[in-house]
């Protein structure tokens, strides 16, 4: 299983490069790409009781799929349209944490998806509003 998620990931941060870099900057994805690593691993720490240290890229994967939920709601609120889509994404998300962590008789770091979704999420609302407002208004 350790191979297939390694696949997935490679593959899951490939597809997220080539979308996000478009969006945000190749730079500005590796900064949220490693600031979202940093959020899993804080996640992990603060709300786990595992007193062992969590390696891996799921935090910073989940960081990217939080910034683009977050950009998905922030349109959604500007052109007054609904919410479900991206209700229903993070509903998806949550489902998956709770089938992997079920199918691994939980040895599945959600706290460091979670750490790195927020991280992802906050970039979305502050700092990817601040760097469109720039590229319109240089």
């Amino acid at each position: 299983m350790r191979i297939s998620c390694i696949s997935w990931s490679i593959w899951l941060a490939w597809q997220a490069l080539e979308k996000l870099s478009s969006m945000i900057g190749q730079r500005r994805f590796l900064a949220l790409y490693l600031m979202s690593a940093i959020g899993g691993g804080a996640g992990f720490a603060l709300i786990s009781d595992i007193d062992a240290p969590m390696v891996g890229a799921s935090g910073a994967l989940f960081g990217l799929l939080g910034l683009l939920i977050g950009h998905e709601i922030k349109n959604a609120v500007a052109q007054k349209s609904t919410l479900l889509p991206a209700i229903r994404t993070i509903g998806v998300l949550i489902l998956l944490n709770v089938v992997l962590w079920w199918a691994t008789a939980g040895h599945l770091a959600w706290q460091a998806h979670l750490g790195g979704a927020i991280v992802g999420l906050v970039w979305a609302f502050f700092a990817l509003g601040q760097s469109e407002h720039r590229a319109k208004h240089p």
